[in-house]
């Protein structure tokens, strides 16, 4: 792990983070605007110059004819926030776009640091859609192509120093076209051939600059007068011997970077880029959107809730639609006891979502293989690692000629999976199974494990087959107090006959 990723990781695990003195770790600028948050008290706005940054990003031009086309066209406007930290930006965007526009207002954020993605599901319970990727090194599979109008960047992408070509590959596909890139940001004055994110954002064919202000000297007045408060609140909750490597998180009076921006050797600015795709390309998307939304009643945070898929049913009986599953009824014993050997032999790795869970939820999962698109069966992965150790439940699965996925499932005490849909390239085309393992009952036999979906509930039973729709919103929970709920996943792929699932988020 590199020293700067430490130093994130120390910076979200302290307590002035944790008890949410501290919010925002960007320079800030000044002057700040209070009553533009809402309030016309400076004490009672937390880390205004640096909330102030965020206003001047979001107060552009350009932006706020996003805005003004958005309200036009009665169609909600998505943003991004990359490297979000523990996700108080998401309620500052939503709170000064929303005051702008008639327009639903849709935010996300992503941040790859796990420390900030946990504060922030303890600060804030989840309710904003966050989602822990590296853009250097992962697809943002959560979010489809030309999902965003508006992504916004804070003192994130010029860190980005490994891998800032995939990063920006990335920003393409998810950017709408003629969507914004903005920035707030470091960079080097006068070197238009610099190979730092912004560099390489202005020789890049699919970008346009449109936009560049230098407000150095705005960020530093912001960072020096922020700089006594945040040494307060440090005093007060940080151990000396960490004071140093926060400040420096922080761009305080008198670190490294401040004196840099000072001195005039490292400067601070504000960049605007647009999309140069083809808006034509994005006309069906576009007018799919609006023709599905509910403009009266939208869901800032899921998009997929305007889905009407009630007509599809939730549950099938296996017996009629899957009898070869009966296999693994008759050999649940088998498969038990190789899920029981694996979960002792090493640590199943946590769900790509396990936002789903909550801070203290556990959802872990031990995969066998997997299909993606679902549709085309010559895509199914065998996962040759995990697949060793429970030889015979693979050789059971492999008898079965419809299926798509398979995986062992471990939800821990107390843990409820929250309402979600599956990802399209996959749910849409199949059913899923969960065999009973291992489940756990409270002493008066009151069922505690139970697979919900569209609201109908249906007990997991040890050695029983559930058969559900994927593709509708659904939800699990093991209300036990201390023991865990493993139960045997598989996908079959859906029969013809039967209807397609309507998800919209793909995995690809």
């Amino acid at each position: 792990m590199s020293t700067m990723a430490l130093m994130y990781d120390d910076f979200y695990a302290s307590e002035a983070v944790a008890k949410g003195m501290i919010q925002y770790c960007n320079m800030g600028i000044h002057p700040y605007d209070v009553t533009a948050f809402g309030n016309s008290k400076t004490h009672d706005v937390q880390q205004p110059h640096q909330q102030q940054l965020y206003l001047a990003v979001l107060t552009l031009p350009r932006v706020l004819h996003l805005l003004e086309r958005a309200s036009a066209e009665k169609r909600p406007l998505h943003v991004l926030d990359v490297g979000c930290g523990t996700g108080a930006s998401l309620w500052l965007i939503q709170q000064v776009l929303s005051t702008r526009t008639s327009a639903p207002v849709v935010v996300s954020g992503v941040d790859k640091n796990d420390v900030a993605f946990k504060q922030h599901k303890r600060l804030f319970h989840g309710d904003k859609r966050m989602v822990h990727y590296d853009l250097e090194h992962q697809r943002m599979t959560a979010f489809s192509r030309h999902r965003f109008d508006l992504v916004v960047g804070v003192q994130t992408f010029q860190e980005m120093l490994t891998a800032p070509d995939a990063a920006i590959a990335e920003l393409e596909r998810v950017l709408k076209p003629g969507g914004l890139l903005v920035l707030a940001d470091f960079y080097v004055k006068n070197n238009m051939f610099a190979l730092d994110f912004v560099g390489r954002l202005r020789q890049h064919p699919m970008f346009d600059l449109h936009f560049e202000q230098d407000i150095s000297h705005e960020a530093v007045l912001g960072a020096k007068l922020s700089s006594i408060q945040m040494h307060e609140i440090l005093d007060a909750t940080t151990p000396k011997q960490d004071h140093a490597k926060l400040a420096d998180i922080l761009t305080l009076k008198k670190t490294s970077r401040y004196d840099s921006v000072r001195l005039g050797n490292l400067h601070f600015g504000l960049f605007g880029f647009h999309s140069l795709h083809d808006e034509i390309d994005d006309t069906k998307e576009q007018n799919e959107d609006r023709a599905d939304y509910d403009y009266e009643e939208e869901d800032e945070d899921d998009d997929d809730d305007d889905i009407d898929d009630s007509l599809n049913p939730s549950f099938y009986d296996y017996k009629v639609i899957f009898p070869e599953l009966q296999l693994l009824k008759d050999h649940v014993d088998v498969i038990r006891a190789e899920a029981e050997t694996a979960q002792l032999a090493t640590t199943w790795p946590n769900w790509p979502e396990d936002h789903y869970v909550g801070e203290d939820g556990d959802w872990r999962v031990f995969p066998l293989c997997y299909t993606f698109p679902a549709w085309d069966a010559s895509k199914t992965v065998w996962v040759e690692a995990t697949c060793a150790q429970c030889p015979k439940t693979v050789a059971l699965l492999k008898q079965l000629p419809g299926l798509r996925t398979a995986l062992f499932s471990n939800l821990g005490p107390n843990t409820t999976l929250g309402s979600h849909r599956g990802w399209a390239d996959l749910a849409n085309d199949i059913l899923r199974v969960h065999l009973g393992l291992v489940v756990p009952s409270l002493p008066d036999n009151e069922d505690c494990c139970c697979v919900v979906v569209a609201g109908e509930a249906k007990a997991h039973r040890e050695g029983e087959l559930i058969v559900f729709d994927d593709s509708k919103l659904h939800s699990a929970y093991n209300l036990h107090p201390t023991e865990n709920r493993y139960v045997l996943i598989v996908d079959m792929y859906r029969p013809e006959e039967l209807p397609r699932g309507m998800a919209r988020t793909m995995h690809l």
